[in-house]
């Protein structure tokens, strides 16, 4: 689908069908100029966006952040290893601290990553 269509309403086949109430699976798009897109399935990527621009997705999706931080490896000291072989992807506590992340790219960053988990409900 061209980027210049704004989506408008998610396609549902069989609603309700499963329980009262239930979407059913959706098997495509329409877009404000009336223009549908089927397709065997439907793949929504904009992020945090999606409830905003999806309005039927936003009972079953809370848009949350994180905070992704970029240092450059060779600011560092030469003794610590960040390359792949060295440092995998890896996880502190994620219960509890939330941090984890990934082995020094190619192009000599490291991306460290808090996952800031929350309850908290945002309303629309």
């Amino acid at each position: 689908m061209h980027t210049n269509h704004k989506v408008t309403t998610v396609i549902y086949e069989n609603a309700g069908a499963s329980s009262p109430g239930s979407l059913g699976r959706a098997v495509g798009v329409r877009t404000e100029k009336n223009v549908e897109f089927r397709g065997d399935v439907v793949v929504v990527a904009t992020g945090a966006w999606t409830p905003f621009l999806v309005p039927q997705m936003r009972r079953v999706l809370t848009p949350s952040g994180q905070p992704v931080v970029h240092i450059r490896c060779d600011s560092l000291p030469r003794s610590l290893p960040f390359d792949p072989k060295a440092l995998p992807v890896w996880a502190a506590d994620l219960s509890e601290t939330g941090f984890y992340g990934f082995p020094a790219m190619p192009d000599g960053i490291l991306k460290v990553i808090l996952a800031a988990h929350s309850s908290q409900r945002i309303e629309y």
